[in-house]
């Protein structure tokens, strides 16, 4: 269910049995970062077999303290994308989302949520495309970034839970789990990038209350996403070689597992064409990572139903 006035979706599967139901919960706001909202538009919290998996980062150590102000408010410490460390715009009503093209049958559900005013001085696009695929149990997110002319930022894709990360570096995945519940996830990027793992806060809180817990921190950065090699042609006017690319699409796969579950493998696959693509039992998962024609960003196949998302929704 979204609700459009407020910037809120949620999506769950069996809220009448915690064992088996996944919750994703899903911001995008048209009343910006201002009040108790924080730069946080594009955000999205996750539960699984009635754990948190994925949350909000940092603690309420008091109304703009350090921690508060520099952390907890800052994009940084949420699930969404920075721009070479830059947040969205903090404390601004000008700082607005809004959840569109909003879609469900049996097989998949789909949103999107546009950020573009949160990030209007780095970016001229900052979206999000989630997909559910019910039967493999698996979101794919898509962040849709279009840089700003004469700004270069670097993509960073962050998120937090309650318990570390493991990473397999060259296999683009990572892993973790509280309980029984577990999320695997594969970044769709073949081209150089890196994990960045940590824990704690930057800046900590100021004091420090005994039921607060640490927490963890996974980032990818895809470091070759905004340049792009010119030919010999291109060369006489731009000397370095290379150009910064207008925009960049990223997938995430992130397949759940309840407890007492198990599930199908994940697997990774460069086109011929470049596109990226992740398959789970029946379904396929692709991202165009620089944009297809009539503003295709990706795909996504179960069974025999076949579906394009991008500008026009899905």
């Amino acid at each position: 269910h979204v609700f459009n006035d407020v910037g809120w979706a949620a999506i769950r599967t069996a809220p009448e049995d915690r064992d088996k139901d996944i919750a994703f919960i899903f911001r995008s706001s048209p009343y910006g970062s201002i009040s108790h909202s924080h730069a946080n538009n594009n955000d999205f919290i996750l539960h699984v077999g009635g754990r948190a998996m994925a949350m909000p980062a940092g603690y309420y150590a008091g109304y703009a303290s350090s921690h508060h102000g520099h952390y907890v408010w800052h994009t940084k410490s949420h699930n969404c994308v920075t721009l070479s460390d830059a947040p969205q715009l903090m404390r601004s009503p000008e700082s607005t989302g809004a959840i569109v093209n909003a879609y469900e049958d049996d097989a998949i559900t789909y949103m999107c949520g546009v950020a573009d005013a949160s990030y209007a001085d780095r970016a001229e696009r900052c979206r999000r495309h989630v997909i559910y695929a019910k039967r493999a149990g698996s979101f794919l997110l898509v962040d849709e970034f279009a840089g700003k002319p004469g700004v270069l930022s670097s993509l960073q894709w962050n998120l937090h839970s309650w318990e570390p990360f493991a990473v397999e570096d060259r296999e683009r995945t990572f892993r973790w789990s509280r309980g029984e519940s577990a999320v695997t996830g594969v970044v769709m990027c073949h081209p150089e990038g890196f994990f960045s793992l940590s824990e704690g806060w930057d800046p900590p809180p100021m004091k420090w209350n005994d039921e607060w817990r640490n927490q963890y921190h996974l980032r990818f950065t895809p470091t070759l996403l905004q340049h792009q090699a010119l030919d010999a042609e291109s060369r006489a006017q731009h000397p370095s070689g290379f150009i910064s690319l207008p925009r960049r699409n990223l997938g995430v796969v992130l397949q759940t597992q309840l407890p007492g579950q198990s599930v199908d493998p994940l697997e990774r696959l460069l086109e011929e064409d470049g596109r990226e693509t992740v398959s789970v039992g029946d379904t396929r998962f692709v991202v165009m990572p620089t944009g297809g024609a009539a503003g295709v960003v990706g795909e996504v196949s179960v069974g025999g139903a076949y579906y394009q998302f991008g500008d026009a929704g899905l």
